[in-house]
C-alpha cells in the first residue's frame, strides 16, 4: 500500500500552463531605492592613487579635487568617457578680482553637498539626482563697481558654440554633434528672493557668467549665482541587450536588516562602477553603503555574501585599470544588521605580471556555522601583458578573512587548472554551513583545445573549507553536441541545483552565455564524497526553449529552510523580459515562468536588465532585483514572490491513543514544511508507548468509523477513510516512542490537503490505539 501513494503522488500531474490559485503571486514592482551615491571618500590602498572624494546622480558622477569633474553616465556601448572639468579662475567685480592670487580653496563635505571656500565667495556642489547643481555665494556686499564676472576653465574633448552674453543654457556635444553635456542657465537670487536674469559667454574653454551692475546694485546679500549641470545624452545606457548587472543576497543574522544588493553602473565601454546597497526585505527602504566611482578604473560583475560568525558582508568584484590594461579582483566588507554600517577599503587581490584575475564568485558561512573566510572563485588569465581572454583560462580561489575589517587575502590556489582545457565563468554557492570539515561545490564551464569542433561541457569540484580541492570532478555527458553554458550554482550542505543555458555547438565556440534553452540540473554532493551520488537520479529541466539564441541565465537562489526549494530567474532578449521559476527538491518546476518585467511594446519605453534573487531563510521570502532602463536613467527595482500561507499543520479530530502525531521536516518558518517541493516533510510521532509498532494511514479526505473488533482499543475510530478513492495508502512501518517519517512531497503535486492518522499496537496490551488526525494542508 505504501507503493500506491508514493506512485500516486508521483503521478499526479501538474498543470504547468494555467493559474495555479495556490502558487505564488508576484507582488507589484517596487523600487529599491535610488542609486544616487552621497559624497564620499575611501582610505588610500597602499600602492594605488588616492580614490578622492566622488559622488553619483541619477544619470552622472562627479569628482572633487579643488574643482569639479562631471561624467554623464553614456552607457556600455559609448566608446569612452566625456569628463567636464571646472575650475573656477576669477570672480570679480568690475576690475576688482575677489580671489587671493595663488590661494588654495578649502573643501567641506556633507552627505549630498561640497563646499570650496574661495575668499569672500563659497563656490558649492549640491548632488541632486536629476543634475549637480552649481552655486557661488556672496555672503556680503564685494568692493568694486561694475559687473559681477565669475569665470570657470573647462577641460573636455566636448564643444560648445563660442557665443557671447546670452541667456540661454549651453550644450556641450561630442565629435558626431550628440548633445552630452548640458550647462544650465545661470541665475541669481537674493536674500529677498529676487531673480536676477545672468548672462554666459562662452570662449574656447572658458565660460563666464555676468550680473549686470545695476543689478548687483540693487540685490540684498547673501547672493547666490546658480547654473546647473545635467546630462544631455538622448542614447541608450544599455548593452544592446540590457543594463548593468546585479547582485542580491540575503543575511542569516538580522531578520530585519536582511538584504543587499549590488549594482553595476555603465558610464562608458571603459568605465563602469560599482554600488552596493543594504536594506530590509523585500529591499525596497535601502542606504548605499560602498562605491566604486573612479574613472581611472572599470569596476563589475559584483558577487554578494555573509559570513554570519563575524556578521560580515563581503563584496567582491572586478577592476579594470584602464591605462594599464591590467585587471584584479577586490574585495570589501561591512558590519551587517544596520543600515547606518559604512564599508572597510576595498582590498585588491593583486595579480602577477602578465596575470589577470577577474569573473568573481564568493560564497559566505551560513548562522550557526564556524568559519571566517568567505570563498572567492574566479577566473585566471595568464601569459599576456594586455588584458584579454584567452583560450587556456583556468580557475582560481582565494579565502577572503572577514575576522576584521578590511578583511585579508589568503593565497590563492588552483582549482581547474590545464593548458589543455579552458575554463570559464566559475561560480560557487552562496553560503557554506560552515564548521570543522565543510565543502563548497564550484562549477564552470570547460572547453576541451585539441577538439576543434568540441562543445562547452559543465565541470565541478568540492573545495573544503581550508582549499583543498576534490581528487575527482563532477563532468556529465548529457547534451552531447550542445553548449552547456553560464552555469550558476546554489545550495549547501551537500545538496546543489545548476542553471545554464544551451545552443548548438555547430555553431563555434562562443564567448557569450545566450543560449536557446534555459536548463537546471540537481545533484547531491555531500562533503568527503568522491562524486556526487544521487546525479543519475535527477533529471535535466527545461524551463523556456526557443528557436533563437535569445535566453540568458542570470541567477539562482537557495531555500535554506526547506532544503528543498530553488528560485531561478533569467532573460528573454527576444521579448525583452526578465523571467523566473521555482523548482522542487528534483530541480522540476513548480510552476510556469513568472514575468518579473518587461519592456512595453512602444519603443522608448523602461527596458530591463538581468535580476538577481535572494532567499530569507528566517523570513520565508524571495526577492528579485533588476535595473531598468528608464530612458536615461538606470533605476533599480524590487519584486518579491508573495507565497500563499496555507493553515498550518494541526490535530483535526481526537484519538484513542494519547499520543501526537506532528508535522515535521527541517529548520525554518514551519509552514515551508507544507511546500510542495520539499524532500524532508513528514509526519512524525511523539510519546507513544515504548517499543510500540506504527502504521500511518494517509487519506485525502477524513472519516469516523468506529472499530469494535478487540484488536482495536475500546473507544477508537478510524478517523481517515482505510479503503476506497480517499485513501492512498500507509507509509513504512516503523518502532518506538518516537518516530519521524520523510514523505517528500513531489512537485508535480496539486495544492490539497491530506488526513494522517497513526495506529501504534501496544506491546504491552497487544492493541492497536490511534493517534488524533493530522490535517496537512498543501500549497505552492
Amino acid at each position: 500500500m505504501f507503493l500506491r501513494l508514493a506512485a500516486l503522488l508521483c503521478a499526479t500531474p501538474l498543470v504547468a500552463q494555467s493559474p495555479d490559485p495556490q502558487a505564488p503571486n508576484l507582488t507589484p514592482p517596487d523600487a529599491a531605492g535610488s542609486l544616487c551615491v552621497p559624497v564620499h571618500s575611501h582610505p588610500t590602498v597602499a600602492g594605488e592613487a588616492p580614490y578622492g572624494v566622488w559622488a553619483a546622480g541619477e544619470a552622472y558622477k562627479a569628482q572633487f579635487d579643488g574643482g569639479m569633474t562631471f561624467y554623464p553616465e553614456l552607457g556600455a556601448a559609448y566608446p569612452h568617457n566625456q569628463p567636464f572639468a571646472w575650475r573656477t579662475t576669477s570672480v570679480r567685480v568690475g576690475t576688482s578680482e575677489l580671489l587671493a592670487a595663488g590661494a588654495r580653496p578649502t573643501m567641506t563635505t556633507r552627505d549630498w553637498r561640497v563646499e570650496y571656500a574661495l575668499g569672500p565667495v563659497t563656490e558649492a556642489y549640491d548632488v541632486l539626482a536629476h543634475g549637480l547643481e552649481q552655486t557661488f555665494v556672496l555672503r556680503a556686499r564685494p568692493a568694486g563697481e561694475g559687473d559681477l564676472l565669475i569665470t570657470g576653465e573647462c577641460a573636455t574633448m566636448l564643444a560648445a558654440e563660442a557665443v557671447e552674453n546670452v541667456a540661454a543654457d549651453i550644450v556641450f556635444c561630442d565629435v558626431s554633434g550628440a548633445s552630452i553635456v548640458r550647462y544650465g542657465r545661470a541665475v541669481a537670487i537674493d536674500a529677498d528672493g529676487d531673480r536676477f536674469v545672468m548672462q554666459t559667454t562662452v570662449s574656447g574653454r572658458s565660460i563666464t557668467l555676468r550680473l549686470a551692475a545695476a543689478d548687483l546694485a540693487h540685490a540684498d546679500f547673501p547672493l547666490v549665482i546658480d547654473p546647473l549641470l545635467t546630462p544631455a545624452y538622448g542614447g541608450s545606457l544599455g548593452t544592446a541587450s540590457s543594463p548593468g548587472d546585479v547582485d542580491l543576497a540575503a543575511e542569516t543574522v538580522a531578520p530585519s536588516i536582511t538584504t543587499c544588493g549590488a549594482f553595476t553602473r555603465h558610464f562608458s565601454a571603459t568605465d563602469a562602477d560599482v554600488i552596493a546597497k543594504i536594506g530590509a526585505l523585500p529591499f525596497t527602504a535601502t542606504t548605499q553603503v560602498f562605491a566604486d566611482l573612479l574613472a581611472s578604473t572599470s569596476a563589475s560583475e559584483p558577487s554578494l555574501a555573509h559570513v554570519a560568525a563575524t556578521n560580515r558582508w563581503v563584496l567582491v568584484y572586478q577592476s579594470l585599470f584602464t591605462s594599464l590594461s591590467l585587471m584584479q579582483i577586490r574585495a570589501v566588507t561591512w558590519d551587517g544588521g544596520s543600515t547606518s554600517t559604512v564599508a572597510s577599503s576595498a582590498v585588491p587581490l593583486a595579480p602577477g605580471v602578465g596575470t589577470h584575475l577577474w569573473r568573481p564568485a564568493v560564497s559566505g558561512i551560513v548562522e550557526g556555522g564556524t568559519g571566517t573566510g568567505a570563498l572567492v572563485v574566479f577566473q585566471r588569465e595568464d601569459g599576456t601583458t594586455a588584458f584579454t581572454n584567452t583560450g587556456t583560462s583556468s580557475v582560481w580561489g582565494a579565502f577572503f578573512d572577514t575576522a576584521s575589517a578590511p578583511g585579508t587575502w589568503s593565497t590563492p590556489f588552483p582549482i581547474l587548472d590545464s593548458p589543455a582545457f579552458d575554463y570559464e565563468r566559475p561560480a560557487v554557492n552562496r553560503m557554506a554551513e560552515g564548521g570543522a570539515a565543510y565543502s563548497r561545490f564550484v562549477v564552470c564551464q570547460a572547453f576541451e583545445n585539441a577538439i576543434a569542433a568540441d562543445d562547452w561541457d559543465l565541470v565541478g569540484c568540492l573545495v573544503d573549507q581550508v582549499g583543498a580541492v576534490s581528487a575527482t570532478t563532477w563532468s556529465p555527458s548529457f547534451l552531447p553536441g550542445s553548449h552547456k553554458l553560464g552555469p550558476l550554482v546554489d545550495g549547501r550542505a551537500g545538496r546543489y541545483c545548476l542553471a545554464f543555458s544551451t545552443v548548438t555547438a555547430s555553431i563555434g565556440k562562443v564567448s557569450d552565455t545566450t543560449g536557446v534553452d534555459i536548463l537546471t540540473r540537481r545533484l547531491d554532493w555531500p562533503h568527503g564524497a568522491a562524486l556526487p551520488t544521487a546525479d543519475a537520479g535527477f533529471p535535466l529541466e527545461t524551463h523556456e526553449a526557443n528557436a533563437n539564441r535569445v535566453l540568458v541565465p542570470s541567477a539562482i537562489a537557495f531555500n535554506g529552510g526547506t532544503q528543498s526549494h530553488w528560485a531561478l530567474t533569467w532573460r528573454d532578449n527576444a521579448s525583452v523580459s526578465i523571467l523566473a521559476t521555482r523548482v522542487g527538491h528534483r530541480g522540476r518546476a513548480l510552476q510556469a515562468p513568472d514575468v518579473i518585467a518587461s519592456a512595453p511594446p512602444t519603443i522608448g519605453g523602461p527596458v530591463p536588465g538581468h535580476a538577481g534573487v535572494a532567499h530569507s531563510d528566517e523570513l520565508g521570502g524571495t526577492t528579485f532585483c533588476y535595473q531598468l532602463l528608464n530612458g536615461s536613467v538606470a533605476e533599480a527595482w524590487t519584486r518579491r514572490f508573495d507565497y500563499v500561507s496555507p493553515a498550518f499543520a494541526a490535530k483535526d479530530a481526537n484519538g484513542c491513543g494519547g499520543w501526537n502525531l506532528l508535522w515535521g521536516g527541517p529548520a525554518g518558518p514551519s509552514i515551508e514544511r507544507q511546500r510542495i517541493g520539499c524532500e524532508f516533510s513528514g509526519p512524525r510521532v511523539l510519546q507513544a508507548p515504548s517499543n510500540s509498532l506504527h502504521v500511518v494511514l494517509v487519506a485525502t479526505a477524513t472519516a469516523n468509523i468506529p472499530l469494535v473488533d478487540p484488536l482495536f482499543g475500546s473507544g477508537c475510530e478510524a478517523l481517515v477513510p482505510v479503503s476506497g478513492p480517499d485513501y492512498l495508502g500507509y507509509l513504512p512501518l516503523a518502532v518506538g516512542n518516537q518516530v519521524q517519517w520523510q514523505l517528500p512531497l513531489v512537485e508535480e503535486l496539486p495544492p490539497m490537503t491530506l488526513w494522517f492518522q497513526d495506529w501504534a499496537l501496544d506491546p504491552q496490551t497487544g492493541q492497536f490505539r490511534g493517534s488524533q488526525r493530522l490535517m496537512v494542508p498543501l500549497s505552492k
